[in-house]
């Protein structure tokens, strides 16, 4: 093609207009699922001045997220976790955000029973306000606590259980106390075996962790129904997909190869919430004053869902409790504890 100066030139690409076009297309379709997977965000100025809020493993992922928010209105933040140089490290990442902050770092063990008695007889607050049970494991080979109990089913869900109790009833005296579960997606896909807790006629780490959420959310329900007439309140929260947590690095999909983690990164950033987004729930569960009149209820994406069919099995969930109390005051009253639990409402307080 020549030109009037008698030059010639290439006639333009047509495909070269389009192009701001795709990109613009692209980045519209990964910022819109992006939003879709990041889930609620919850907007709160609640001030927790002078409240005292409970998270065990608050060194890490959701749990740190939450310690901070709780941190950051006020509140005085016991910090609950196995590895103490962590939680020292976590704390003071939390300091250097919030100067202010008031933390208090504590050992607590869920794998070791008597760890868990030793931490609340340790705790020198009579009020406690909020108690979130967020510690937990992941794809662990099966393995059986000092207890002798398999792991996930201990550091779960059991521990959480003995913890709840031992605290109940400092929780009773506090107006608008709440006790708030970690559950998960997985509860959907998974049951109780009563007659084998332990899992060891049919182990899978899969297996096991299903079992362990869907007994804290069994848990939740039961006592949310029980402990109608206490201050004390039942939650249980799904975060959804998080990554930068356990399930992420300790899942089996990922160790097979370093090819699949370094393929997967991009997937998991496009489609699985950051730490702080799986916090958003837990907040909102501790936080929104129109939880006051759901007992008990399973909490996804800053709303009140209903969970699988097995969660809302009265007989199912009266049978874990009475099973869970067997096994832990056993322990528990080697312990020096005499009372575990009192099924009654009027011994709840």
């Amino acid at each position: 093609m020549s030109s009037s100066d008698g030059t010639f030139s290439l006639p333009p690409d047509p495909t070269e207009s389009w192009w701001p076009y795709i990109v613009a297309t692209i980045v519209a379709i990964i910022s819109t699922i992006r939003a879709c997977m990041s889930g609620k965000s919850y907007k709160s100025t609640k001030d927790m001045q002078g409240k005292v809020v409970i998270i065990t493993g608050a060194n890490t992922g959701i749990g740190f997220e939450v310690a901070s928010d709780m941190a950051q209105r006020g509140a005085r933040v016991v910090m609950a976790c196995r590895n103490l140089v962590a939680a020292h490290t976590a704390s003071k990442h939390i300091k250097n955000k919030f100067p202010s902050a008031l933390l208090d770092v504590r050992e607590m063990d869920l794998s070791s029973l008597q760890s868990v008695v030793d931490f609340v007889q340790k705790l020198p607050y009579s009020n406690i306000d909020v108690l979130v049970l967020n510690a937990g494991v992941v794809f662990h080979p099966f393995e059986l606590t000092e207890d002798g109990f398999e792991t996930h089913f201990q550091v779960n869900y059991l521990g959480h259980f003995l913890l709840t109790r031992l605290l109940v009833s400092r929780m009773c005296i506090t107006p608008g106390a709440r006790v708030i579960s970690m559950t998960s997606q997985a509860h959907f896909a998974s049951d109780i075996c009563l007659h084998d807790l332990n899992l060891q006629i049919n182990y899978s780490p899969r297996r096991a962790y299903g079992q362990s959420k869907l007994a804290l959310l069994l848990m939740t329900r039961y006592l949310g129904c029980m402990l109608q007439d206490v201050n004390v309140n039942f939650l249980a929260v799904n975060p959804g997909l998080v990554r930068g947590t356990k399930h992420v690095s300790s899942s089996p999909v990922l160790s097979e190869s370093l090819v699949i983690r370094l393929a997967m990164h991009p997937l998991m950033w496009l489609f699985m919430k950051s730490p702080k987004q799986g916090s958003q729930s837990v907040i909102y569960a501790a936080l929104d004053p129109e939880l006051d009149d759901y007992r008990g209820a399973y909490i996804s994406d800053c709303e009140v869902k209903t969970p699988s069919q097995l969660a809302t099995d009265d007989k199912l969930a009266a049978d874990l409790f009475e099973r869970s109390l067997s096994l832990v005051a056993a322990k528990a009253m080697a312990a020096g504890v005499s009372q575990v639990w009192k099924t009654e409402q009027s011994s709840a307080s």
